[in-house]
């Protein structure tokens, strides 16, 4: 069963890898989002792709350096933003503040540790102020290790007493475009312990 939301969907970045992914499985599960980004031809295109003669997709352009521009589109605190951005790191902020501005949910696929970080540390206490859920890294590059950490600790309890360590490793076996997870290796990562974010190095 499909939960849909009480507002629209916006999904920026719509016409990047990510974005399309999502915005074709959302179709799929009969969720029409608004495609949002910078391009109107290729948002247009995208929407093509994906109407059908029982189905409107709308686009909207916008950029997604400026919030007020986001903040505009949003309509309701009902209403979930989905950042499926290429670089968080240069754009990611804008489309965060404006979400949480509005009050609505925020859901991205980020993978830069320093970003991820910035929205722990620089956001929380205003989503929560707020009443803006926000769920970031969301994607590719982290929900398969979630998921494969879960599932050996699940098969390998002993009685109720889970492992003691979880070990999730990401290995960069060549190859890759600008803003791939190897980038992520020269940068400062993270990790909760103690009730507080610490910072570690990767790798």
């Amino acid at each position: 069963m499909t939960l849909l939301p009480e507002g629209r969907i916006l999904l920026l970045g719509a016409t990047g890898t990510m974005g399309r992914l999502t915005a074709r499985e959302m179709v799929r599960q009969g969720i029409i989002p608004i495609l949002t980004g910078p391009d109107e031809e290729q948002l247009n295109a995208l929407a093509e792709e994906l109407r059908s003669p029982s189905r409107t997709v709308d686009v909207a352009v916008v950029d997604v350096d400026q919030a007020s521009g986001i903040r505009e589109l949003i309509t309701s605190p009902g209403d979930i933003v989905v950042s499926t951005l290429e670089d968080f790191a240069a754009n990611g902020s804008a489309v965060l503040r404006a979400a949480i501005d509005a009050g609505c949910g925020y859901l991205d696929c980020a993978w830069e540790p320093a970003f991820i970080r910035k929205v722990f540390q620089s956001y929380s206490t205003l989503a929560e102020s707020k009443g803006s859920l926000v769920l970031s890294g969301f994607g590719c590059y982290y929900v398969a290790g979630t998921l494969a950490a879960t599932i050996a600790v699940r098969r390998t309890m002993v009685g109720s007493r889970p492992p003691a360590r979880v070990d999730i490793g990401y290995f960069v076996t060549g190859g890759g475009r600008r803003g791939a997870p190897g980038e992520a290796l020269i940068d400062d990562s993270f990790r909760w312990s103690e009730s507080r974010i610490k910072t570690e190095r990767p790798g």
